[in-house]
């Protein structure tokens, strides 16, 4: 499958480091994640250059990771700094492949493409809410087996929840929603108004307002390849959007192979930041819609696409709630285009740094 290299994807969350080293299937290649006595995390093929054995399998020992046969030692950026029964330095070729890292808002980022090019500036702006201090933020994470983009496709388009959301879903119904679909540049922006709404229970459980109805919004920003801050909130009806309540929300896809998805999110909030009942609320409500509600739908809808993974070549019914979805299919598909145009590492590998 070719994936957008010159990007960044999410490898693992911060918290996820925090007992040694973690294997991960990122984009088709078997990685091992590690974070060493420095502090620094790294990301290095699973794969010791000796024997073969998955490093994963081995420890961290001061800022490299072990291997667990032969006990050679590798640092962050590949090179084996301890190799035992040897004398003199490790010979040049004795060292294993390893990615450009930056960690930012409690999360690890891995960049795909060219060492050289890997810029942490090219994260969306949108994602430097995660570091805001005034905000508690929650994170989470599911595995699903569907391509990244049907999950794309799903956040995208919220005209679902009134079907397979009974307790997310609001008595007014979808026909009440005003929505509209707006691209800037190689960005997507899905914009939804819920006007006179019923706040739904995790609305409801922070807001200020004692009112019964509220303006409900709902707008999601779309950054390829699969980068999306959903940004909720409500006001009583009449007052300036986001008076009462914000609650900022990233959700983050990192293709494991062509039919299986690495899914992280997050949820922060300005009020309650002590209140770990309401981390709980997110962690418990947010796990249970997505691995019960959603994910069952991804995985169905993989299940029948079957090895053909692009969408369009199954020809789907095109309906008008799906407009940003496929505006982003087609963003997708033209940088994908673009990059292949300039360099085509193999398919289904990350190039090398």
């Amino acid at each position: 499958m070719s994936y957008l290299r010159n990007c960044w994807y999410v490898a693992c969350m911060s918290s996820e480091l925090a007992d040694g080293p973690l294997a991960r299937t990122i984009l088709d290649e078997k990685l091992v994640l590690f974070r060493g006595e420095n502090g620094e995390a790294a990301i290095l093929q699973d794969r010791c250059p000796h024997r073969f054995v998955r490093l994963s399998s081995g420890k961290v020992a001061g800022d490299a990771i072990e291997c667990p046969y032969h006990g050679l030692r590798f640092d962050g950026a590949g090179k084996c700094v301890h190799q035992p029964f040897e004398e003199g330095e490790p010979a040049p070729h004795n060292r294993v492949r390893s990615w450009p890292v930056v960690e930012k808002g409690g999360l690890v980022w891995l960049w795909a493409g060219e060492a050289e090019s890997a810029d942490p500036a090219l994260i969306p702006a949108s994602f430097d809410l995660l570091d805001d201090p005034e905000l508690k933020t929650v994170h989470g994470y599911l595995r699903i087996a569907g391509n990244y983009q049907l999950i794309n496709d799903n956040l995208l388009d919220l005209s679902h929840v009134d079907f397979i959301h009974p307790a997310a879903r609001l008595p007014e119904g979808y026909e009440t929603y005003r929505n509209k679909v707006e691209q800037r540049g190689d960005q997507v922006i899905h914009w939804l108004w819920k006007p006179g709404s019923t706040p739904n229970f995790i609305q409801a459980a922070l807001r200020d307002s004692t009112s019964v109805k509220a303006d409900v919004f709902s707008h999601l920003e779309w950054n390829a390849p699969a980068l999306m801050m959903l940004r909720t909130g409500l006001q009583d009806p009449g007052e300036p959007e986001g008076s009462d309540l914000n609650l900022p929300s990233a959700q983050i896809l990192t293709p494991e192979t062509e039919t299986s998805t690495h899914y992280f999110w997050t949820v922060s909030r300005e009020r309650k930041k002590d209140d770990t009942s309401i981390d709980e609320l997110y962690v418990k409500a947010l796990t249970h819609i997505f691995s019960t509600q959603d994910g069952p739908m991804v995985e169905q809808a993989q299940e029948a696409m079957g090895e053909e993974i692009d969408l369009f070549a199954h020809h789907p019914v095109i309906l008008s709630s799906d407009a940003a979805a496929v505006r982003a299919r087609r963003i997708l598909q033209k940088l994908i285009r673009e990059e292949q145009g300039h360099s085509s590492p193999a398919p289904g590998k990350i190039a090398a740094a």
